[in-house]
């Protein structure tokens, strides 16, 4: 048996959460309790701006209306526009914890602290798309752009309305292209490559 602090119930063992780095091997509140604290933190946390030292009202998402386009760095704290940031969907704002100029100062940081493995990613097979590659999609481009290639709003293979990716069946015939959507094309190019292998 044990005694929660917080509803001063002493209560089962098995009423309270595994914690390992408590002297008895548990948590020190009960499940209900530790569940309602960790609901009231969040909600605490939520209702305080996170940019600076404001003390405004946050609005739901950790910003006061003041700050709601402003993000401060976690590496060098200042605070900078949301467009400072990259994209990272994971994140509760949908914005990387570093700015631009951080994310990129660790990028060079690590690529001199790993030199074999960044010579390693340069020496990899398709790192640079081959010549006619390159040509083809130029091409193609420009012929959509004066009008000898018309982009359709569909799929040729399922039919889907979508903005389709130009297909090249041949590299050396630029302008005859097969327009697929995405799903399509990744499978025509698994397809393709799978053919290669065998």
């Amino acid at each position: 048996m044990k005694r929660c602090p917080r509803c001063s119930l002493t209560k089962n063992l098995t009423e309270f959460g595994i914690s390992r780095s408590k002297r008895d091997g548990l948590n020190t509140y009960c499940r209900p309790c530790a569940r309602a604290v960790k609901l009231e933190s969040k909600a605490r946390k939520h209702k305080i701006c996170r940019v600076g030292h404001c003390d405004g009202a946050g609005d739901g998402s950790g910003h006061c209306p003041i700050h709601q386009h402003l993000k401060t760095c976690d590496r060098c704290s200042q605070t900078k526009p949301l467009d400072e940031f990259n994209i990272y969907r994971r994140m509760r704002d949908g914005r990387s914890s570093y700015c631009r100029d951080c994310s990129r100062e660790l990028t060079e940081e690590w690529r001199v602290n790993h030199p074999e493995k960044t010579r390693e990613s340069n020496r990899a097979p398709n790192y640079k798309p081959h010549p006619m590659k390159l040509r083809a999609r130029y091409d193609m481009r420009n012929g959509v752009r004066h009008g000898k290639l018309i982009r359709p709003s569909v799929c040729s293979r399922c039919s889907k309305e979508c903005h389709p990716d130009a297909h090249h069946p041949d590299y050396s015939q630029p302008l005859e292209v097969v327009w697929l959507c995405r799903s399509c094309h990744v499978l025509v190019e698994r397809e393709l490559r799978r053919e290669v292998t065998l």
